[in-house]
């Protein structure tokens, strides 16, 4: 999708106005806010009464910057129906899913003593961090030193997509997820450390391809009102017939 074809609709004309009103105050006048939040004091004037129906993806980006935490939640719901809202809790609510289960693992690991293998006893792990994210974040660390332009590739194809925020982070950790295992598995499962650095690039790229199929689309906020805007019959010829239910 081309990035200058991007658009946000604009649901809660009064709230955003209010936003609006909030940020040139907040920076001390029209003015002021132009140089702080790069927003043109033409913009800011016409939106404080009178909202547009749309928001290009740059003006989104630049309104969002220039807010507070109270003011970037505003935002999101004025740019959202009800319907829209009902799709963002839920796709909080799986991020908020993943996260757990790649930072903690899925299992007990295990570890290797004198006596042969044992359970770790997470009460007694020295590491402020999760296991899994630990392990996860020295792999990174590692392939940034040894094969940058894996990541460089990826982040690229992030930027252009508009895909910034914790989806991207997810991205990441999941195309490496699997070189994570090896504790879980009794160590039967291949560490990443095993792999020469040719085959661990080669990997994470392959796992990072598969993450661009599905992030092919447009970022977050634009998915859900696009969804969100969807009619039953629409909606069932993209996802299905049996996620449609009868209230």
């Amino acid at each position: 999708m081309n990035r200058r074809q991007r658009r946000y609709g604009v649901s809660d004309k009064k709230a955003f106005s209010e936003i609006i009103r909030g940020i040139v105050r907040r920076f001390g006048g029209q003015m002021a806010a132009e140089r702080a939040t790069g927003i043109d004091q033409s913009n800011l004037a016409r939106w404080r009464n009178h909202p547009p129906d749309e928001l290009p993806e740059k003006s989104y980006r630049a309104v969002f910057e220039a807010g507070t935490l109270s003011e970037r939640s505003k935002l999101h719901g004025a740019l959202m129906g009800p319907s829209a809202r009902g799709i963002w809790w839920a796709y909080d609510q799986w991020m908020k899913d993943w996260e757990p289960r790649l930072s903690r693992g899925h299992s007990v690991p295990w570890a290797m003593s004198e006596t042969g293998i044992t359970r770790i006893d997470a009460t007694k792990d020295p590491s402020p961090l999760p296991w899994r994210l630990a392990e996860r974040r020295q792999l990174l660390k590692h392939l940034e030193a040894r094969r940058p332009w894996v990541l460089i590739r990826f982040r690229g194809f992030l930027k252009k997509f508009g895909h910034l925020g914790a989806r991207s982070k997810m991205a990441i950790a999941r195309a490496v997820d699997p070189l994570l295992d090896g504790p879980e598995s009794g160590f039967v499962e291949r560490s990443w450390r095993e792999l020469s650095d040719d085959d661990l690039a080669k990997f994470v790229d392959a796992g990072l391809t598969r993450e661009k199929i599905l992030l092919n689309r447009s970022p977050d906020l634009m998915r859900i009102q696009e969804t969100g805007a969807l009619s039953l019959n629409d909606f069932r010829k993209r996802f299905g017939s049996r996620h449609i239910v009868k209230e």
